[in-house]
């Protein structure tokens, strides 16, 4: 079952002088469920997360809705281009740096 996290981010309010709203992210991965769960993450927000073997890109993707930006290295070019194409809004904006290359390269 999916987790659910909020993070607050400042958007305009018609009815209010305030300006608050609540997003709420889901992270499915076990390997992302304790990160999010035990750490403050909102503190690290300002450091890239480097995906190694990064496949489909779940990892990444977890990372990236949360605000993180990434740096995901795939060498395989079928799951690299599943991957760019899956995340493609991601590296349109300069959120993920795609890189079809293994760590050993």
């Amino acid at each position: 079952m999916p987790i659910q996290h909020e993070k607050d981010n400042r958007l305009c309010n018609p009815n209010t002088s305030k300006q608050t709203f609540t997003l709420t992210y889901t992270f499915e991965l076990p390997e992302t469920r304790f990160f999010f769960e035990n750490i403050p993450w909102n503190n690290y927000l300002h450091l890239p997360v480097v995906d190694v073997g990064s496949h489909h890109g779940d990892f990444s993707h977890n990372f990236l809705n949360a605000g993180f930006t990434v740096e995901s290295f795939e060498p395989n070019p079928a799951n690299f281009l599943k991957q760019s194409f899956t995340l493609h809004p991601y590296i349109s904006s300069g959120q993920l740096h795609t890189h079809k290359i293994a760590a050993s390269d």
